[in-house]
Formats: structure tokens, sequence, C-alpha cells
């Protein structure tokens, strides 16, 4: 801040009614004699955000780009869907400018969230991103991540993680019991054979139905059915 005039002028800095001290000096500018005033502030702090600063009838905002301090997935962590897209909110609160957020699933960014928005009020500083997952069978026990960082500051990234569930229909097979599923095997005419079924589902297969020439096997709802001297068709 440089004032002019005879005597010299005090020049002080004020925050909030409170006196800031500076260090003053004069300086000669085309002939004249300034006096100067400077303030200097050893650590910006979050709370000089958006600070209003006082310095002889002219005031300056303070202007401060923040580290984001938390990161919060808020949908609720239930049971999704395979093939049926559910909006997830994540929130990123105290980043100025507005915290990038990246969304990674098992470690791989999901490029789909749409775009943030941002909010500047001094008292939150919220960024957030709302992503449309749709996941398949094989993103059961996934791992969820929101990532927010501030390009400004080299290593500010924050996270939130979870792991999503999901619900899936079963995928099935039939094999021999007590064989290797993956051996063709042969039986004669006339063995006894019991037939095992695999499914893999979320929530877990409650009950099975045998079907023998497209007719049910009645009563039978267990994972194996066993056939005594089995016929040759």
């Amino acid at each position: 801040m440089e004032l002019d005039g005879r005597p010299a002028p005090k020049v002080t800095w004020w925050r909030d009614d409170v006196e800031l001290k500076g260090t003053s000096h004069t300086s000669v500018e085309e002939g004249a004699t300034v006096m100067v005033n400077q303030l200097l502030i050893g650590t910006t702090t979050r709370d000089y955000f958006g600070a209003k600063i006082d310095a002889g009838g002219e005031e300056v905002t303070v202007q401060v780009h923040l580290k984001p301090v938390r990161v919060k997935i808020l949908t609720a962590n239930d049971l999704l869907t395979a093939g049926q897209p559910v909006p997830l909110r994540c929130d990123s609160w105290g980043s100025y400018p507005a915290a990038k957020i990246t969304w990674l699933l098992d470690g791989e960014p999901i490029r789909n969230a749409e775009v943030t928005v941002h909010s500047d009020r001094e008292d939150s500083n919220t960024t957030t991103s709302i992503l449309n997952l749709k996941v398949t069978s094989e993103n059961d026990n996934a791992e969820l991540m929101c990532r927010a960082s501030n390009p400004w500051f080299s290593g500010s990234a924050i996270e939130d993680k979870r792991i999503i569930r999901v619900a899936y229909p079963p995928t099935v097979s039939v094999h021999l019991a007590n064989e290797d599923p993956s051996r063709f095997v042969t039986k004669a005419e006339g063995q006894n054979v019991t037939f095992k079924c695999r499914a893999d589902a979320r929530p877990p297969v409650s009950s099975y139905a045998w079907f023998k020439n497209f007719l049910r096997i009645a009563n039978d709802t267990q994972m194996s059915v066993h056939f005594n001297h089995f016929p040759v068709p």
C-alpha cells in the first residue's frame, strides 16, 4: 500500500476491526516521497478464505487456494442390480478452486460421470459429482472409489471407498457328481447316475427344479438328483 502527503501518512491494515501489523518505509517515486506499508502473512490459513482486509479505506478480498478436507460417497451402499444404471453421489468439501472428482472401479477410472458442480460459499466449498453406474455380475465385490483432489496442490488427493454388491440372475451348469466338470465322462446303460447343478447367483440360489424330457421331476428341489439304472434315451 502506497500513500503520499505531508506530513507522511500513517498506513494501517485492519481485519474485522483488528489491526494487523505491517512494516512501513518511505520511497521516492517520480520525485515524490511516498509511504509504503507492507503486510506479510507468514502462513495463509484456511480462515483467510474470503477475508476482507482494509488498508487506508481500501478493502481487499483475500483469495486462497484450499485443499479438499473431506470426501464422501453419500448414496446408501445398497445391493445393486446387474444391467440397471443407478445414480451415485459423491461430495467433497473444502476445496478452492473446485475439487477434481474421479471415480474408480477396482482401480480403473470410470469415464461417464456427470460434470461436477461447485458452490463457493465460504462455509462449504462443496463439489458434487453424480455417477450413473451400470454394473455386471463381474463387478460383485469390486471396490468403488471416489477421489477428490485440487490441481493446485501435489498429493492433495483424498478418497472414500466401498465394496459394492451386485444382484445377478443364476448362471447354471450341470455335471456328474464326483466327476471333474471339465472332463467328458461316459456312463454305461443301466448304471446309477447322480447329476449335480452348479448355480452362481446373488442372492444365492435357494431351490432347484429338475426336468427330464421337458417334464419336471416332482418334489426334487435339491442341488443333486439321483437316477437308479439310468436308461439311455
